[in-house]
């Protein structure tokens, strides 16, 4: 549902700004992500820029893969 009501949206030419706590999720639906952490900004671009895999691992403490998008396994 999310995902249709944020393309209506895109295919309007309306900006939309979101806040989610599911980093899969964001990645999935947006053009555009960025990342705080501890107060800070850690991350700001595409979900297909190179620097999103260290900076999801940073601030979730998982090991984040790209394949057909971007899968998360907890560090041991």
């Amino acid at each position: 549902e999310l995902a249709d009501i944020l393309g209506s949206l895109r295919n309007a030419g309306r900006c939309v700004v979101v806040v989610l706590h599911d980093i899969g999720q964001a990645l999935s639906l947006c053009d555009r992500v960025a990342l705080i952490h501890e107060g800070r900004l850690r991350f700001i671009g595409t979900p297909s820029d190179p620097g999103v895999l260290p900076a999801v691992e940073l601030a979730f403490g998982v090991r984040a893969i790209r394949r057909e998008g971007i899968s998360f396994e907890r560090m041991s």
